[in-house]
């Protein structure tokens, strides 16, 4: 039941509905495909960006203000560093493993070869790749005697692995769909499209905020602490390789692995604000 209210006061809530960040936030980012379609942005390329600042959104949520870093310039900075050097960098050392025998041991049957190789040859390139713009700024704040908490580099992270995210998955997708247009029938390429889309830039960013809050760990301190960046770095690399080493093969294996990876990073995200945890149940009063 709406409360009664005098002209200018309905006028007043009104004009404070159409200027609140509920309205113009989710207005805006519903309406955004119908913009970019209007303006003939690439679909694609607009939409692999769309579903990755999508999970920005979630996961500031979920987190509350635990994972933000002090700066949008520095988040978007970090956003599109990665999304062209860190995919270049990842690129050019995935080309040069595939062509020095990778591609041969990934094709294979899925085994201890296999699945090593997936672990170097994509879970620590790529997770080095979304590394790269966090460990400059850790240097760089340290160099200026201020660093931050792990909790804001692992909003960095999340940021750097969106970006990388967003990235790969045009590549995947213009390819999928390709695909898909050669054999007139829709098949692999556009269940590739449709779960990389949506699904992998959150696998991108928890691996990346993992690492990426191990390595503001390691900044700590007077000096370097180089157990803590190492020991997160190959965690989420392994991570990383074992997922794209079962993916397709064992589902059982690759949820247990997602299962995984998302427990450790929401057991790091909200360590100092357990109270943000909801409970399944819920009372009734």
């Amino acid at each position: 039941m709406l409360e009664k209210k005098g002209p200018l006061r309905t006028l007043a809530y009104g004009w404070r509905v159409a200027r609140s960040p509920q309205y113009l936030g989710l207005f805006v980012f519903a309406v955004a495909p119908m913009i970019m379609e209007s303006l003939r942005v690439d679909v694609i390329a607009g939409m692999m960006v769309y579903f990755s600042l999508f999970w920005l959104v979630i996961f500031r949520r979920i987190s509350g203000d635990e994972l933000r870093t002090p700066s949008r310039t520095l988040d978007a900075a970090a956003y599109l560093f990665t999304a062209v050097f860190g995919v270049l960098f990842a690129a050019g050392l995935e080309s040069t493993a595939m062509a020095w025998g990778a591609r041969r041991l990934i094709a294979g049957p899925l085994d201890t070869a296999s699945w090593l190789t997936y672990v170097v040859a994509v879970g620590m390139v790529e997770e080095t790749a979304k590394q790269l713009v966090v460990g400059g700024f850790a240097l760089y704040q340290r160099w200026r005697g201020r660093v931050w908490n792990p909790w804001a580099f692992m909003a960095l992270g999340i940021v750097s692995g969106l970006g990388f995210s967003a990235v790969e998955n045009i590549d995947y997708v213009n390819r999928g769909v390709f695909m898909d247009m050669s054999h007139l029938a829709v098949g692999l390429g556009t269940v590739t499209a449709l779960t990389r889309a949506l699904y992998t830039p959150f696998l991108h960013a928890i691996w990346a905020g993992v690492a990426a809050y191990a390595l503001g760990v390691a900044a700590q301190g007077p000096r370097w602490r180089w157990g803590p960046a190492g020991w997160g770095w190959l965690t989420v690399a392994v991570l990383h390789g074992t997922y794209d080493a079962t993916v397709g093969v064992n589902t059982v294996w690759a949820l247990a692995d997602v299962a995984v990876s998302y427990f450790l990073f929401l057991y790091l995200a909200l360590q100092r604000r357990p109270g943000l945890l909801q409970s399944g149940r819920r009372t009734s009063g």
